[in-house]
């Protein structure tokens, strides 16, 4: 019997003769049933020991680029989908999935090109149309996503995803009511449906729904509710006790929902990573090497802990008319990642960059620079407002020397229960418990004072306190900062059209508001591990 490649789940590997065509077949439908049940990577295995003996199955390479786009893996979802895309150039089903890969991998203008041709050779796609939206969202374009969303609709009327979809965007449009009006559709066609829930306790404050907080809990109860998405439904139940002024029953659901989420952040290595990019981007390290990156001041980043006021910075700012807002970019993570930066390393990371010639510092600049701009027109300034930016200064001094930094801060005690509160993806893995927050925050806290006496960018802070008690003052000075002359739409940004995306997207469609300001007082009682593992940085609030 051949030799059979890694990964072939166990109860297969009795089998004889599995690789020949009977044998790719009986593992193509074994790895099918296992994504069809979520286990992602025993089915990316079975997909992968076929490609080992026969790599031109479109098929099988359809499969793996959707397992590996639905494992976070996208770049390499885009390898394997644009592989099946050359083999078999007017597959629709390929370009569907190469459109969701290259979504993910922060290239919407590529997705949005190749979902158009999945449309034009099959018209009635419902999967194509509501991933060319997701992609037209991720433009800013709120509008022609909703335009998508609908088309998917009439092909699928009684979809609660679709349904769901048009939810989330209305609410990032800031039209509260209608997404209201789609929720509850997506409810009448399929009761319990967790997003559907957890999108009406975002409206909890501007549209209450009576007997919201019951149906909550009791599809949290159920015994069916997996543990994920019973910590979604924990984060609705303490949104709308949070909205009833419950507020210590409030944390105690947050908490809750965190224990349900799991995760195992690892605290001592982001104290060994800080403190190597500490140890090597220095004041000396940036004077010995000169400026080796491109000449460009467009790229302007926006950084800081999420909830610690960039959304509304960066809302203020690209309502200059000469300013683009491009949204959390994943282009430096994904520079990074080519560099060497793994989850678990850093070394080559730090060797590449600090050994770095300027001719590859230039390329890579340009590269940054080509996606930023890939949907912006002629704007003097490009905002990339991706908060965990801030690990990344000295990569980014380095590409790009005449970039500029707006650092976004806010009082220790607000950012960390805002963030508390929130369902962050599991990348945020340093807010599953009270005390690793603290302890996180304090790591972010330490990395930024240093940037702010190493780094050669210009830099601009931002205290959150500070903007919203004078909204103008500080808005002028972000503008005058960007080298820019005033314009009087920045004081208008609460009716941008834009698709807001983050948290903060209900908050920014409204006027500024100060009772976000010491909001964490109300959950005193409940916050003592904060507040010991904030240490100093907590008596300041």
């Amino acid at each position: 019997m051949p030799r059979l490649p890694l990964n072939v789940p166990a109860g297969l590997a009795g089998k004889r003769n599995m690789m020949d065509a009977s044998g790719q077949k009986e593992i193509f439908r074994r790895g099918v049933e296992l994504l069809a049940r979520d286990k992602l990577s025993e089915a990316h295995g079975c997909f992968e020991a076929i490609l080992r003996v026969n790599p031109n199955n479109v098929a099988t390479l359809n499969n793996i680029g959707n397992a590996s786009i639905r494992m976070g893996n996208h770049a390499q979802a885009v390898r394997f989908l644009e592989n099946a895309l050359s083999l078999s150039a007017n597959n629709a089903e390929t370009m569907v999935l190469l459109g969701s890969a290259y979504k993910e991998n922060g290239s919407p203008d590529k997705a949005i090109e190749v979902l158009r041709k999945a449309i034009r050779l099959r018209p009635g796609n419902a999967a194509a149309h509501m991933n060319l939206a997701l992609a037209y969202r991720d433009q800013g374009n709120g509008a022609q996503a909703v335009d998508e969303l609908e088309k998917a609709l009439q092909l699928d009327p009684e979809s609660p995803v679709i349904l769901c979809d048009l939810g989330q965007i209305h609410v990032e449009l800031g039209q509260m009511d209608e997404a209201v009006r789609r929720f509850n559709e997506a409810l009448r066609i399929d009761p319990g449906n967790v997003t559907a829930l957890y999108g009406l306790s975002l409206a909890q404050k501007s549209s209450p729904q009576p007997g919201l907080l019951d149906l909550v809990r009791q599809r949290r109860t159920r015994d069916d509710t997996a543990d994920k998405d019973r910590a979604v439904l924990l984060h609705a139940e303490g949104r709308i006790l949070d909205v009833q002024g419950d507020h210590g029953e409030a944390m105690d659901s947050y908490v809750e929902a965190k224990r349900a989420a799991g995760g195992n952040f690892n605290i001592n290595r982001t104290v060994a990573y800080y403190d190597a990019l500490i140890k090597t981007f220095t004041p000396g390290f940036f004077g010995e090497q000169g400026k080796i990156g491109i000449d460009s001041e467009r790229p302007v980043f926006i950084v800081g802990m999420p909830r610690s006021g960039t959304t509304l910075v960066e809302q203020i700012c690209a309502s200059h008319p000469d300013v683009f807002g491009a949204g959390e970019l994943v282009h430096v993570s994904a520079i990074a990642n080519k560099l060497g930066l793994k989850p678990s390393t850093y070394t080559q990371f730090l060797h590449n960059v600090t050994t770095m010639k300027s001719k590859t510092a230039k390329e890579l600049g340009k590269e940054y620079l080509g996606l930023a701009a890939s949907n912006a027109a002629q704007e003097t300034r490009i905002l990339d407002k991706m908060p965990h930016n801030f690990e990344k200064l000295g990569l980014i001094a380095t590409l790009l020397p005449e970039a500029r930094i707006i650092h976004c801060e806010r009082g220790a005690l607000d950012t960390c229960v805002s963030i508390f509160m929130n369902a962050l993806h599991e990348k945020h893995g340093y807010s599953s418990d009270l005390e690793t927050l603290g302890l996180y925050y304090t790591q972010y806290h330490r990395l930024m004072e240093h940037w702010k006496s190493a780094l050669p960018l210009r830099m601009l802070s931002v205290r959150y306190e500070d903007l919203i008690g004078d909204l103008e003052a500080g808005s002028r000075k972000m503008i005058d900062f960007l080298g820019l002359e005033w314009d009087d739409a920045c004081l208008n940004f609460h009716e941008t059209e834009r698709t807001v995306r983050t948290l903060s997207r209900w908050q920014v469609r409204q006027p500024v508001y100060t009772s976000s300001v010491g909001r964490w007082k109300r959950y005193e009682s409940r916050l003592g591990p904060l507040v010991a593992a904030l240490g100093d940085l907590a008596e300041g609030d």
